[in-house]
């Protein structure tokens, strides 16, 4: 009887998962596992392709009666209710995952965690590229007076258009 305990010990808790995409058009999916794999890699149970996302970006486990989040790249930031995640944390029904430009919002219902899977609205506007030129061309005039300089001319340099 003490091997059975100790199978019974060694045994995986394996939960439900509901994946919703309300950015694809595609059916929820049921997941019964240990836990699920978010990224941009096609083994992931949770693919989210796009270039911000990690390759294996996320995992959600079921241990002990909970679910937890783990951020497996950390150089890659995974927001929990806007705060970010450092390694892992506790799940809560109404929990919302920021991944790359996805919102994954997390409830509780009949046992099972359900992921709804949504685009992110645009956080902060795009970068002024305007600037980052007037920026680089600035830096060619400098670059331009230093050599006219350095060779003994005494024109000014003008920039070309490119």
């Amino acid at each position: 009887m003490p091997a059975h305990r100790t199978q019974d010990a060694c045994a995986r808790m394996e939960a439900t998962f509901i994946i919703v995409r309300e950015d694809l058009q595609v059916d929820p999916v049921t997941i019964v596992a240990e836990g699920v794999l978010i990224g941009r890699l096609p083994t992931c149970e949770l693919l989210l392709n796009h270039p911000s996302v990690s390759r294996l970006h996320a995992g959600v486990t079921y241990a002990d009666g909970e679910y937890y989040v783990r951020n497996l790249r950390p150089g890659n930031p995974i927001l929990l209710n806007a705060t970010k995640l450092e390694e892992y944390e506790a799940l809560a029904d109404g929990d919302v995952l920021g991944i790359g430009p996805f919102a994954l919002n997390v409830t509780f219902a009949q046992g099972s965690l359900t992921i709804k899977v949504s685009l992110q609205p645009l956080l902060q506007k795009p970068p002024d590229t305007r600037r980052k030129r007037s920026r680089a061309n600035r830096n060619r005039l400098t670059q331009a007076r230093r050599l006219s300089t350095f060779f003994g001319t005494s024109e000014s340099p003008r920039l070309r258009k490119r």
